[in-house]
């Protein structure tokens, strides 16, 4: 998963910086008419060195740095939300799962967070302490037991 956001992200990197930034130098050059800015968006009163079309190359080195630290937050913050969703989406999906049910109490799998599908499957073994939280005192397993070189086979019942 870590790999899909970090392609993402630098996919969104190059084409928001790079391309926009460079975009913006290419634009920047034509900018002029007269002594003023044509774009209202960009008019000062003196041409500052972010958008002086006389030089288009540091204005796409100081344009880009403005835009790295303006979309720094951005980025992330939509990734950030996007795997929500598909958290809160995968959430549902466990909800409404019809296999997923305990057949003795006849009640079906609720996901009461969303980060729930991220812990399934990473266990492979389950241990329990004293109470049995975790197995529900489920334990029906075959003991051995070795007590001077004799093996001794017990079964463990329920609770």
């Amino acid at each position: 998963m870590d790999k899909i956001i970090y392609f993402s992200f630098g996919v969104l990197f190059l084409i928001i910086l790079k391309v926009g930034s460079v975009y913006f130098g290419i634009a920047s050059k034509d900018d002029l008419e007269g002594c003023r800015v044509k774009r209202w968006c960009f008019s000062l009163d003196e041409a500052d060195i972010f958008f002086d079309p006389a030089r288009a190359a540091i204005a796409v080195v100081h344009h880009d740095l403005t835009t790295s630290l303006l979309y720094n937050n951005l980025i992330p913050i939509s990734l950030y939300v996007s795997i929500e969703v598909v958290k809160v989406l995968k959430s549902i999906f466990i909800n409404q799962d019809v296999h997923m049910y305990h057949e003795e109490t006849d009640k079906p799998a609720y996901a009461r967070t969303s980060n729930l599908d991220e812990e399934l499957g990473q266990f492979y073994t389950i241990l329990s302490y004293k109470t049995g939280t975790f197995t529900c005192n489920y334990i029906n397993k075959y003991i051995k037991l070795c007590y001077k070189q004799k093996n001794l086979e017990t079964k463990r019942s329920n609770k």
